[in-house]
């Protein structure tokens, strides 16, 4: 299920990706944001799974609780041995009494209590084996849903790196933006300042010369060349300012 869920975010978030670095928009910021919520909760599931499937591989008593079919086999054989011992008893079974039990080891010549350790040392060495082979069953399973799901992780990990490798393109895209736009607001600046000299000037004799072009020609004369000697110190002044901005890197 965690595959097929991984898989879908990346079918979706691939060409979202792709869109968003073709355009920077509302709408594919929000689609982005959307699939980086399920990748989240994604990686959060994942890794939740992962730490359990490791606290269970280094308990060998949770394995083997975990093997429902030595469990079955176990209890299967419990009842065998049930039916067996019931089917097997008469009412007419005594128990020997302690002489008759220790003529009996007499005559066996075999002390009962070696017997005993070495039948008791057989069956636990027996069933430590089995043991082992129950829990050997659980943990090769597993391990193969931990390495499945450890490839799983890698192609989040993967796609999560895909992710802000488009974040960082698209703030570098977006600070380059904003250069130009600094840019911009600088030539325009200089350009007002400069035309403000202009202004300044023309506003000043228009209000202080008396311009009369029909009878005196000599004012209107002057004004005339203190405005076109304006316009051309604005326009030198503006190329020294833009001149001083490249020279410092400014534009």
């Amino acid at each position: 299920y965690l595959e097929q869920q991984v898989t879908d975010v990346e079918a979706a978030g691939h060409p979202a990706l792709d869109s968003l670095t073709q355009t920077i928009s509302t709408s594919n910021l929000e689609r982005v944001r959307r699939i980086k919520n399920r990748m989240v909760r994604l990686s959060t599931r994942i890794e939740t799974l992962k730490e359990v499937l490791e606290k269970t591989l280094d308990d060998d008593s949770d394995m083997k609780d975990f093997n429902l079919s030595a469990l079955e086999e176990e209890r299967q054989e419990y009842l065998n041995k049930q039916a067996l011992r019931a089917s097997s008893s008469t009412p007419f079974d005594m128990p020997l009494t302690i002489s008759g039990s220790l003529n009996l080891q007499k005559l066996s010549g075999t002390p009962q209590g070696g017997a005993m350790t070495a039948k008791s040392s057989s069956g636990s060495s027996e069933t430590s084996l089995d043991d082992d082979e129950d829990v050997e069953v659980v943990e090769q399973l597993l391990e193969s849903y931990f390495m499945r799901l450890d490839n799983t992780w890698n192609r989040l990990q993967t796609l999560t790196e895909y992710v802000d490798d488009t974040e960082d393109f698209i703030n570098i895209e977006l600070d380059s933006h904003r250069n130009q736009l600094i840019r911009l607001d600088i030539v325009l600046t200089c350009f007002t300042a400069c035309m403000g000299l202009i202004t300044a000037v023309t506003a000043l004799f228009a209000m202080n010369v008396e311009l009369q072009p029909g009878q005196d020609e000599v004012p209107y004369r002057w004004f005339v060349i203190i405005a076109v000697t304006s316009s051309f110190g604005a326009i030198a002044l503006f190329s020294s300012v833009m001149a001083y901005c490249k020279i410092k890197r400014l534009l």
